[in-house]
């Protein structure tokens, strides 16, 4: 079976949002900042991928959603959908654990297919035109309104990553007010689904944004996140231990690196490790001649600015070696060591770990 090699394929998952049929394929606008278009001749199936500077499509990564009640009828409810991922490229393949026909038959392939489809449904954007303007004053009705334009996103994504962003978390949150939001609940639909199929428990925080859709108890808020306990989780760049950050923000899952929070507490809590952490982030602090960067608004920003981009410089170091051939476990084994935590006196890791 290994002598068989996989350079396509196409995996995904159907779904049901009551109320929602195959008018909702044509709601799919944005998947990042890529937009879904028609397929030629299928009225009810959409797909999004990145482009090539030809401006042909790049077969990397191509998102479809289309109606299998249209397609099937016969089989399954006409409501039904489908979200699915398509690749023609080798190297797409082997990211999702699949080199040849032995890996098909590997739970852990689909395992980690089901995160790509659950992460991917959060990168889609639902412009919902059967939205109900409830709970909004006239001014948001009015903003809602001009969010639920294609051309209005459209304008966004000539300008910053950010800047769509931005605009897409102010949509979720208008959309949070009228009381539905089909983006939340399309997302928790493909999260019970993969986790139904593959037979994985689900975490807390998914199992809270998993609701059916009814009275006002069980309304899904995208900006609402269930207390979760970080004591137990840790700074993946200086293994410090993340409990001292506030409560997780809306739509983030559970943080990777130290923030504010964590600077904050040990600025005020013990300034011997606050100190310790500052020389090991920033080694040019000790020069006379040293000046914040224009950018910073503060040490603190500029402290949370270092760690970010420590981390983003380890998760790009992983995957240039995982380009090259490299194994997973070789690859954790050359990045590991070298933390804060090592560095520093034992009796500040027992103050910060424990």
């Amino acid at each position: 079976m290994e002598k068989y090699k996989i350079v396509n394929i196409e995996f995904g998952v159907n779904y049901i949002i009551e109320g929602y049929g195959k008018e909702l394929i044509r709601f799919f606008e944005y998947w990042q900042k890529n937009e879904f278009q028609t397929h030629p001749g299928l009225s009810y199936s959409r797909k999004a991928c990145r482009y090539k500077p030809n401006g042909k499509d790049n077969n990397y990564k191509i998102v479809k959603s289309y109606s299998k009640g249209i397609q099937h009828p016969m089989f399954c409810d006409e409501e039904t959908n489908r979200f699915e991922i398509k690749s023609k490229e080798s190297k797409y393949c082997k990211s999702m654990g699949v080199s040849d026909v032995s890996d098909l038959i590997k739970i852990s392939s689909y395992k980690q297919m089901g995160e790509e489809l659950i992460k991917t449904s959060k990168q889609v954007l639902i412009l919902d035109h059967k939205t109900e303007f409830k709970n909004l004053n006239e001014a948001e009705q009015v903003k809602l309104r001009s969010y639920l334009s294609g051309h209005t996103w459209y304008e966004q994504t000539l300008l910053s990553k950010n800047m769509f962003g931005r605009m897409k978390d102010r949509y979720m949150c208008l959309l949070d007010k009228t009381g539905f939001n089909v983006n939340s609940v399309f997302q928790s639909k493909i999260q019970s689904k993969v986790s139904e199929l593959l037979g994985v428990e689900l975490s807390p925080l998914t199992k809270a944004l998993i609701k059916p859709r009814g009275d006002d108890s069980n309304i899904i808020i995208s900006g609402i996140v269930p207390p979760l306990d970080l004591s137990t989780h840790y700074c993946q760049l200086t293994g410090i231990n993340l409990k001292h950050e506030g409560p997780l923000r809306k739509g983030k899952g559970v943080p990777k690196y130290i923030r504010s929070g964590t600077i904050n507490y040990l600025r005020r809590n013990d300034l011997g490790v606050y100190y310790h952490l500052q020389s090991w982030l920033i080694p040019k602090i000790d020069k006379r001649d040293f000046k914040l960067p224009k950018s910073a608004k503060s040490m603190k920003n500029h402290m949370c600015h270092v760690v970010r981009n420590r981390y983003a410089s380890k998760l790009r170091r992983k995957a240039n070696l995982y380009k090259q051939g490299y194994d997973l476990e070789d690859i954790n084994k050359c990045l590991a060591g070298g933390t804060y935590l090592e560095l520093i006196s034992e009796h500040a890791n027992e103050l910060i770990c424990e």
